[in-house]
């Protein structure tokens, strides 16, 4: 009696690895005819991005080079599981964006129109070049002034979210670099209430 329950068990737990297995498959395949169609796209930055040489992290950090300014026309060259790579207009320079394919509108947009960038009132636009937000910005003015922030909540990281997801948080927390914090900006009605300087 024992032995046939063993069965029937081991013979449910190989049907379940095998449905996880074509799942996975199905899954994976989906993914990279998904990253494929983005090749070859041209797309506009949703956000200001700061890259570290060709290096472009899932969150913008201040203390590193290049800003690459919100709007900028790109050409997408490559995309995975955990990049994204595209050129600058001409092919002048490459850049990987160390994020997941899926996430691509966390940092791009089709229509350069819908960021409505030339319509960004004139303190917006005084803080845009230094990624600097202030009280009474918006979160679409923010995020486009600054980009991604590292984490949404504490614990929360926000790689782990959708850019839906994000938008729909209070609390945006930015970094200087890798591992220190910088401010979390608060939002009340989807308006900047506080800003913590974490420094």
């Amino acid at each position: 009696m024992f032995f046939k329950k063993g069965v029937k068990v081991k013979k449910i737990i190989t049907a379940f690895l095998c449905v996880a297995f074509v799942f996975g498959l199905c899954n994976k395949n989906s993914l990279a005819s998904d990253t494929k169609a983005l090749v070859g796209q041209t797309a506009y930055t949703r956000s200001n991005l700061k890259a570290n040489g060709s290096t472009i992290y899932f969150h913008n950090m201040t203390n590193v080079g290049q800003r690459i300014p919100a709007g900028t026309e790109v050409v997408i060259i490559g995309a995975g599981t955990k990049y994204i790579k595209f050129n600058l207009p001409g092919g002048e320079r490459k850049y990987k964006l160390e994020v997941r394919s899926s996430d691509y509108d966390k940092y791009f947009v089709e229509d350069v129109a819908s960021l409505q960038i030339e319509g960004l009132n004139k303190k917006t636009k005084g803080r845009f070049v230094g990624m600097v937000p202030s009280l009474g910005m918006t979160k679409d003015e923010v995020y486009i002034i600054r980009g991604c922030p590292a984490w949404i909540g504490p614990g929360q990281k926000a790689w782990y979210y959708t850019f839906d997801q994000v938008m729909d948080s209070n609390q945006w927390y930015y970094n200087k670099n890798k591992g220190t914090g910088e401010m979390i900006v608060h939002f009340q009605n989807d308006v900047v209430s506080e800003i913590e300087d974490l420094t």
